[in-house]
């Protein structure tokens, strides 16, 4: 056992590992309940938490302030006995800003929103999530100033209507599942139950605000007497389960999940899926603790055909990474049926926060936030490679430890992939149109092309994904089509990696690679030009998303114009001329955009306008210069059951000839990194039909 000494001067981080081992006790315990070992754990917490004066390194919080507060989710007959007031209607609203100035307006609108409820940040091709408790009347209001918001993202655009942009569902039933218990299965409270709450109305909410605090333990009379009127309502079922507030990002890691459980059109659903789902699910834990709540849901003021399918809504919260993944495994399973599809709509980001009374719900305060802050502190039991071998759709290889993060941000959830000669993770991506896309991600620690071809060799023996993706930063050459930030899809390679030097110091270089695979082509033809290209753009968030909008200076400030370019007076000007037409300036207007074209690779970083313009004589179109494409693509057309589908998707962080701004290097990485996630999201790639045996 850990002594209490050691406890109390845990480091922070460790401190969350050893909490978020202790998820499901602290849902079936309450505090008091807990092992010697785990209260001390929560304890370090509470002391650590006073002594920190940074935040995680991972997380990125000003400030970690640890537990907030001890709950639980009560009974909702005590719900509707509290509070009977309440507005008659409940309503979850996502909305879609798709343009920058559409985003702000509605964040300063929801932020400014008086009714009952929370905003949240979402993620994925959604901006925002409201769930709010407000007459019909106040709905309406509030969805027509969302609608007025909108009206720039969509005016003079082929994108649609504002009602494309806003979904609107309408909770018509009680929850069928509560703080993970059926509810069909937990008896309606007695009479003199109910009336014990009404009697203790004070203690009640005090105890539901945070049984810990000081308040409540006056309200008590001493810690031993609160801990007895804990168990006894626990006892009764006027507490169904507890919960743990805290204000660490991901822990719990909340998601809405809107799911079309019933067949038919809304106005004759039938309701045995879901009676099928409530029968099956029973005594599986891992199933049904981390629902909130299960609602029946009927969708309003949409034109979006999956939205106006959904029937249910299950608040969900996860307590380690790889659990939504294999929750929605689950979901699936026990509610077979021909229409049983599921939406996501995962909280990233608390907008405001008015907590309704009696749900249990224990976000955390206005201000805080969600994301992928903490996922690493824990991990959860690695997949063997075997298992997933013939089974993933996109396997993405990146080099530098920049470019890994910023794919691995986007991707969200991971679960660990052990005994292969690579390290692996694993997510999985829901597409707008198409079954999930299941991805292992990777990193080759050392740059060149053959430390990239064992890398993806290892990938195509061990995993035999259906496409392979190379995702991270090149050096672009001078255009007036494409500048720092914009992502490049190589359509051809030029490899001059292998070469000779003769006497007198001359060298010469043979050049290799070819055109890339047919699907590589067909995708390239259509899909990231025109207004396809468009929508990867607005997938990728770069006409909204503050990160992309604005952008590192083009010129060092250190050195002025006069000293920021560099090879001869001529190719100097061509460069300072091309530069000027993508920024103005140098300012750019919008985000960063796509091109396609040839690449150049080599094993050397070229910073050299003259080897770039001998490679050019024989490569003229080549637009970017990298350092390992030709290792992943020999790999890909060698070393498995078939050639390989290669998309090698590069953020410009370097121009051959500009002395940059250091900071174009992580905003190529998350370019990169958005255009990925981008390409899986969209749809556009059948990435099933290249998976073996298919």
């Amino acid at each position: 056992m850990r002594n209490r000494e050691g406890a109390a001067g845990m480091d922070p981080d460790v401190v969350l590992y050893e909490l978020q081992r202790l998820p499901w006790e602290t849902k079936r315990k309450s505090y008091f309940e807990l092992d010697e070992d785990a209260r001390l754990v929560v304890d370090a917490i509470d002391r650590s938490a006073q002594r920190a004066k940074r935040g995680s390194p991972r997380s990125g919080l000003p400030l970690w302030e640890g537990i907030r507060a001890w709950s639980f989710v009560p009974h909702p007959d005590v719900v509707r006995e509290l509070w009977p007031d309440r507005p008659a209607d409940r309503w979850v609203i996502t909305i879609d800003a798709r343009l920058q100035t559409a985003y702000d307006g509605v964040l300063g609108y929801l932020r400014e929103f008086e009714g009952e409820g929370a905003s949240y940040y979402s993620g994925g091709e959604l901006d925002y999530l409201c769930d709010v408790e407000v007459s019909q009347s106040v709905q309406a209001s509030f969805v027509g100033e969302i609608r007025r918001l909108l009206l720039p993202a969509v005016d003079g655009k082929e994108c649609g209507d504002v009602d494309e942009l806003i979904r609107t569902y309408r909770v018509v039933g009680s929850p069928l599942i509560c703080g993970g218990r059926i509810l069909s299965d937990v008896p309606r409270l007695r009479p003199e139950d109910l009336a014990n709450v009404v009697e203790n109305r004070a203690l009640f909410e005090e105890l539901l605000r945070n049984y810990r605090s000081q308040a409540a333990i006056s309200l008590c009379g001493d810690e031993r007497s609160l801990q007895k009127q804990l168990d006894e309502w626990r006892r009764r079922d006027i507490i169904l389960s507890y919960r743990v507030v805290t204000d660490l990002a991901c822990y719990p890691a909340t998601d809405y999940v809107g799911a079309a459980l019933s067949e038919g059109p809304p106005q004759e659903r039938d309701p045995v899926p879901v009676t099928r789902l409530l029968e099956r699910c029973k005594g599986d834990r891992t199933f049904l603790e981390p629902i909130l709540e299960l609602l029946e849901v009927e969708c309003r003021e949409t034109k979006v055909d999956d939205a106006i399918r959904v029937s249910h809504l299950f608040i969900n919260e996860y307590e380690r990474p790889g659990l939504k993944r294999h929750w929605k495994t689950l979901a699936l399973r026990y509610a077979a049926g021909p229409q049983v599809t599921l939406c996501n709509f995962p909280v990233e980001g608390v907008v405001r926060l008015s907590r309704r009374a009696g749900t249990g719900s224990g976000m955390p305060e206005p201000g805080q936030t969600r994301g992928r802050a903490g996922r690493d502190t824990l991990r959860p039991t690695p997949i063997p490679v075997s298992q997933v071998k013939g089974h993933v759709h996109v396997a993405i290889i990146t080099i530098r430890t920049d470019e890994y993060e910023a794919v691995e941000s986007m991707l969200g959830d991971t679960v660990p992939i052990g005994g292969g000669n690579n390290s692996y993770e694993l997510a999985e991506v829901a597409p707008a149109s198409r079954q999930a896309i299941t991805v292992v991600l990777t990193r080759c620690v050392r740059q060149g092309n053959l430390h990239a071809q064992a890398v993806a060799n290892n990938i195509i023996q061990e995993i035999d994904p259906a496409w392979l993706f190379l995702v991270g930063i090149a050096g672009g050459v001078p255009s007036d089509e494409f500048g720092l930030g914009d992502v490049i899809i190589a359509s051809a390679l030029h490899s001059f990696s292998f070469g000779a030097v003769a006497e007198g110091g001359k060298r010469t270089y043979e050049a290799g690679g070819g055109d890339m695979h047919p699907d590589v082509e067909s995708f390239l033809q259509t899909k990231i030009v025109g207004s396809n290209g468009t929508y990867l753009m607005e997938l990728a968030g770069f006409g909204k998303r503050e990160e992309f909008t604005e952008h590192p200076n083009v010129l060092r400030p250190d050195l002025g114009e006069a000293g920021s370019f560099y090879g001869d007076p001529s190719f100097r000007e061509e460069l300072k001329r091309k530069l000027s037409r993508r920024f103005p300036n140098w300012d750019r207007r919008g985000g960063p955009l796509i091109h396609s074209g040839p690449c150049v690779n080599a094993d050397l970083l070229v910073k050299d306008t003259k080897l770039l313009k001998k490679w050019q004589q024989s490569a003229r179109q080549v637009v970017e210069v990298e350092t390992e494409l030709a290792g992943v693509y020999e790999a890909a057309r060698s070393a498995g059951r078939r050639s390989y589908p290669l998309l090698a998707i590069r953020g410009i962080s370097d121009i051959v000839g500009l002395r940059r701004d250091p900071d174009w290097t992580p905003y190529a990485c998350s370019t990169a990194a958005a255009i990925a996630c981008a390409i899986l999201r969209s749809g556009f790639i059948d990435f099933a039909a290249n998976l073996p045996g298919v």
